[in-house]
């Protein structure tokens, strides 16, 4: 059953529409000491910033989670950044914390680079690759305080969510979604 109502479930409060990094975020203030925060995931390669999202971003962090290099791309670190502004801008307030895909990567990196993690009520992440190998030790330390907040929901099935298979570490709880082996 579905019910849909006229409740307003928050006001949006901020759009970051970054051309030089891809990164397409939204704050959204659902009450005066909460806010959501939503990471967009990866544009189709064939429209306006698809190529961008594919080849300074997918690519990029795909070849550092196999090769567990640490690094991020500048659009992960911008992520990182105007997360930790929104939260300094709105001091005192908790945040949950959303991202798909590419969307996901920013959102799982973010969480690891703020400066008061406790002020993240919850991180939902769905299916992104795992960036848990191309962390700092800094950035690991961090991501354990999120235990029971942060939740990474993958198939394993779907090539994108690539990097939960060597049991290395992840940024948050894991939620293997179990979709049917044919269509």
């Amino acid at each position: 059953m579905v019910l849909i109502t006229r409740k307003t479930l928050g006001t949006l409060d901020q759009v970051v529409d970054d051309k030089s990094t891809g990164l397409k975020m939204y704050v959204v203030k659902t009450d005066d000491k909460h806010y959501t925060v939503l990471y967009q995931g990866s544009t189709d390669f064939n429209k306006e910033g698809g190529k961008q999202d594919w080849l300074e971003n997918d690519a990029p962090m795909a070849g550092a989670i196999l090769s567990k290099t640490k690094m991020a791309t500048p659009q992960l670190k911008k992520a990182a950044s105007v997360l930790q502004e929104v939260m300094d801008k709105h001091k005192g307030a908790s945040f949950d914390v959303y991202g798909h895909s590419l969307g996901s990567m920013c959102a799982q990196y973010a969480i690891t680079n703020v400066k008061d993690t406790n002020r993240i009520r919850g991180a939902y992440m769905y299916e992104g690759p795992n960036i848990y190998s191309t962390l700092t030790s800094r950035q690991r330390v961090n991501t354990a305080k999120l235990a029971g907040r942060a939740h990474n929901y993958v198939d394993c099935k779907d090539s994108v969510a690539l990097g939960y298979s060597d049991h290395n570490g992840t940024v948050g709880n894991i939620h293997m979604v179990k979709s049917p082996v044919d269509g």
